[in-house]
Formats: C-alpha cells, structure tokens, sequence
C-alpha cells in the first residue's frame, strides 16, 4: 500500500532526490533555499515526512562564544585595568583616592584585576607598579588579545576563556541544527508514495511522477 503525501511533501521528496549523488545529509535551510519554502512550514513538512518513515531526521547543537555588551565596549573602551596601568606609568605612586577621582566607578574594577594578575602593590593609600609597565601591558594583551579572536570567531585558550566569563565579557549561545539524510533508496521511496494533488504540475508531468498522484 502506498504511502499518501501533499503536494509540499513531495516537493521536499524531489528535491531530497536531486543531492542523493552529491550528498550524505541536507541541513534544512539549504533545502528550504531549495526549494524556496520557509523554514518554519519546511521543519512541520519534514517532521510529516519522518513520521511516516520516508526521511531520517538529525539534529545537531552548536554552541558559540560571542562578545557580550560588556565585552563589545571594553573592546572599543580599553579595560580598566589598563587605564590604571597607564595613570601608574606616569607617576610612581599614586595616591588611591586620585586614582578612584581619575577612573571613577572604574577603579575599583580596574585595582582588583590588576592587584590580581600581579601588576601592582597598594599600601598605606598608595598604588605602584610592582612590574615593569611593557610586563603589565603583556599581561593584560592576553586579555585583549582574547576578546579580538572571538570577534573573529575563534577559540582563546581556556585559561584566558574562564577569566573572560568571570567578568561579563562574553557568552555562550547553544543553536539547533536540523539536518536531513539523504536516503540511497530515495527512487524505491519516491515510488512508494502517492501525491494528493488538487491539480497536475508542469514538474510532474515532466518527470513522470504523474502515475503515483491522485486528487483529492
């Protein structure tokens, strides 16, 4: 007994047919380019198709690192830890409250980073560089350098990724990917079905598939 499909099924079905040579598996937004239906009726037609066990469906998560806000404006801004190193290049010591008036709500971000990566030394209300400043710039590069390299999409080394987290500076994004396998029985499967049509298409009496129609 044949299979009954609509007329947007066997489209899909058709156009499934014409990768079975060049391809393994179709990820939907190409085979919605085409065949020029949407995605979104596209997903609810292959779901049809699956279900009555004519196509495989597979669906693949990718999770991508991107910029966040936060991340974007550091980019453009420089990080605060940097703006202190180069208020300390210029002076030896300087006193913790000018540099809270310089940096403003900055400071106390841009203090604790560089207190944490080892570049300075606060005592009795004074901050000095306990590096040279060209090590202090190194250090924070890396955090910089890391930030330029996901704007390209590429993939920091995780070390400098936990750090880049911790702050805000970036965030994960998990997408789905559907995909559809290209049957090597997909003739046997054209041949299988049959269309319900309300009319006869040019397509369809071209390539002869008119013998495995009926109206509805």
């Amino acid at each position: 007994m044949k299979v009954a499909v609509s007329e947007g099924e066997y489209k899909v079905l058709l156009a499934i047919a014409k990768l079975r040579d060049k391809i393994k598996e179709v990820e939907i937004k190409t085979l919605s380019e085409m065949t020029g239906i949407p995605v979104s009726t596209l997903s609810s037609i292959l779901a049809l198709l699956s279900e009555k066990k004519l196509i495989v469906l597979k669906e693949r998560s990718e999770e991508k690192i991107e910029l966040s806000e936060r991340g974007k404006k550091v980019l453009v801004e420089g990080l605060p830890e940097k703006k202190l190193i180069d208020l300390l290049r210029s002076e030896d010591r300087a006193d913790i409250h000018r540099i809270k008036e310089i940096l403003g709500n900055e400071s106390e971000i841009a203090l604790g980073q560089a207190r944490k990566k080892g570049l300075i030394d606060i005592r009795e209300g004074k901050v000095w560089l306990k590096v040279t400043y060209d090590q202090a710039l190194s250090k924070i590069n890396r955090t910089v350098e890391a930030l330029n390299m996901i704007n390209k999409n590429l993939l920091p080394p995780k070390e400098v990724l936990k750090e880049l987290k911790s702050r805000g500076f970036i965030r994960l994004t998990k997408t789905k990917h559907l995909y559809v396998v290209i049957p090597e029985n997909i003739e046997e499967i054209l041949n299988s079905v049959r269309v319900e049509i309300s009319k006869l298409t040019h397509e369809i009496l071209k390539n002869g598939k008119w013998r495995n129609v009926s109206f509805r």
